[in-house]
């Protein structure tokens, strides 16, 4: 067949095959020229946008910042304490004559802390344009204890960490179990008691969370030493006249089972016939009189 459009080209199908080669070829050159183009519009926008943010944030802090007052203070309680927030504002430091970007919230955290010794944990924050929020959490008592002064016994209150935070006329709950047997060499408000006894109070607060029943009814917990060589504590209750003795802590599911047979020997009358439940082992051995 005659060649009509192409008449002096030999291999007219060559000819169509390279043509739409040469078509496809300049599409995908045309088609990556456009994505460069939009790819380096998106990289020129991004950096116009990072200069304009640049700008505005340095402009703050060296002309803004240091000219923007503290004009709200927020104080949170995260749990019922009593302490009235005039006096957490006093002790914090902070009013609203105070430049936003001189609060330090770190100093400010350390000097409420100092202030009240029943306050466990503070944390501040500074909150965008000029708000100052101060959150706090308080100690809870786990026990407390007696120290002697040789004239007179003084009570005073710990949590799990050892703390003392309350102190003489200051205790407020007297029902809490009594540590007793401890050595403490001198007695100040937020003093640390020994931390070998430490372990002690966190098995009481875990008792106290899981099983408030037995916790109400402890009375006293006394540290029986060892001549240096650890401790055996003595566990007594105000419901039983039989203490149980266990070894360094107070375990839960130990507590909860000794419990049980100092119930039945309450129910039968046969507490009087022992002097104590001895759990050191593991297994009660009831010894008697």
């Amino acid at each position: 067949m005659d060649n009509i459009l192409y008449p002096n080209h030999r291999y007219t199908r060559q000819g169509q095959g390279r043509h739409r080669k040469s078509v496809k070829k300049f599409a995908g050159v045309l088609e990556e020229s456009r994505g460069k183009k939009i790819i380096n519009g998106i990289l020129a926008t991004g950096i116009v946008l990072m200069i304009c943010y640049l700008c505005v944030f340095f402009s703050y802090h060296a002309v803004l910042k240091p000219l923007i007052n503290i004009n709200n203070i927020e104080i949170h309680f995260q749990e019922k304490l009593d302490i009235d927030q005039q006096d957490i504002l006093l002790a914090s430091g902070l009013n609203r004559s105070l430049r936003y970007a001189d609060v330090d919230e770190e100093a400010v955290a350390e000097s409420i802390m100092k202030a009240f010794p029943y306050i466990k944990e503070v944390r501040v924050s500074k909150i965008f344009p000029a708000t100052v929020s101060i959150f706090i959490w308080g100690r809870k008592p786990v026990c407390v204890s007696l120290f002697d002064t040789g004239n007179l016994s003084v009570p005073f209150a710990v949590d799990t960490e050892g703390r003392v935070f309350e102190l003489g006329t200051a205790v407020k709950e007297f029902d809490l179990p009594i540590l007793s047997g401890i050595t403490v060499s001198a007695l100040e408000l937020n003093a640390q008691i020994p931390v070998s006894y430490v372990p002690v109070l966190e098995d009481l607060m875990i008792l106290k969370e899981k099983n408030t029943n037995i916790y109400g009814r402890i009375s006293e917990i006394l540290v029986d030493e060892k001549n240096g060589k650890g401790y055996d504590l003595y566990v007594y209750f105000r419901t039983y006249d039989v203490p149980i003795q266990m070894g360094s802590r107070l375990e839960l599911s130990e507590i909860e089972a000794a419990v049980q047979i100092l119930d039945l020997l309450q129910s039968t009358g046969l507490s009087g016939f022992y002097e104590k439940l001895d759990f050191r082992s593991g297994k009660p051995i009831l010894k008697k009189k």
